[in-house]
């Protein structure tokens, strides 16, 4: 290994080629069964060379992953891990456990990541290190200013760091209700009406994305609102982490598809699409 390339393990994912060029700081490599990120240090520093921002952008652009990483066998702790360990999470259920035995997310089958992955992956990438540049320059001109995105983007991250399943969850129903939603009224409908035609072309996919959105968020309502025996009867449902993950993706896929559009755009585009509709019938009629 060179001495000015870094390697680290990234868990929970797989790779179908022996190497994958994200670009000329970081490669991930298939070591047997282990995925390696491999970054190739640079004595400029640039935005594109940031191995945190890098893993941010994997995150968001993996969002069906509880992405970790570890050192390699033997090897000292890197600059690379050091930076990023600190978002290691075994995303853990503690509510919807009723023994000791605190389960956390089931991890059996990593992900495979193939050619349309690796594309998002560069597209993201994309999204993220011009998005760091213009938030890092307005900052330095003390002209930074939060937007509904950069918002809603920051709680995706906190989703992907905590340890606790419920505490993600609420950050990711954040996030959309920021991103879609203005005042007060008929919000959860609103957020789940809006997500899926935002992200959904086909009519039962949509169904299914409002479904699910109306669901988790009544789980958020719940401790909101101090029902407490309501929200334990729902975090302990068995595929509340496969919910949870769908739920992120749909945060995610809305992240990548709005950037830079302002929200008033995105909610009056939103707003045509239902009028354009067509009128309803009925068979008998």
């Amino acid at each position: 290994m060179e001495n000015n390339t870094e390697h680290v393990v990234m868990e929970n994912v797989k790779l179908d080629e022996p190497v994958v060029k994200l670009n000329e700081y970081f490669n991930l490599i298939k070591d047997r069964e282990e995925t390696i990120i491999a970054w190739n240090q640079s004595e400029q520093i640039s935005y594109e060379s940031s191995p945190t921002i890098f893993y941010d952008c994997l995150r968001l652009a993996l969002p069906k992953v509880n992405l970790r990483l570890r050192k390699i066998s033997g090897s000292e702790e890197g600059h690379f891990y050091a930076l990023n360990k600190g978002k290691n999470s075994l995303l853990i259920n503690y509510y919807g456990s009723k023994t000791i035995d605190v389960s956390s997310a089931p991890e059996e089958d990593a992900y495979l990541i193939g050619d349309h992955d690796v594309e998002h992956i560069k597209r993201v990438m994309d999204i993220i290190f011009e998005y760091s540049q213009i938030q890092h320059t307005a900052m330095s001109n003390s002209e930074w200013k939060t937007t509904e995105w950069s918002y809603a983007y920051n709680n995706y991250l906190s989703s992907c760091s905590t340890p606790y399943l419920e505490q993600a969850i609420l950050s990711v129903i954040t996030a959309l209700e920021a991103l879609l939603v203005t005042g007060s009224d008929q919000v959860s409908y609103r957020v789940s009406l809006n997500a899926s035609l935002l992200i959904e072309e086909d009519e039962t996919k949509r169904k299914q994305t409002f479904d699910l959105i109306k669901d988790m968020y009544n789980l958020r309502s719940k401790v909101v609102h101090g029902d407490i025996s309501g929200f334990l009867k729902n975090i302990a449902r068995p595929d509340i982490y496969d919910r949870y993950f769908k739920l992120k993706e749909v945060l995610s896929k809305i992240l990548v598809k709005t950037y830079k559009i302002p929200m008033k755009t995105v909610l009056s585009q939103i707003e045509n699409t239902i009028f354009k509709a067509p009128a309803v019938t009925f068979e008998d009629n």
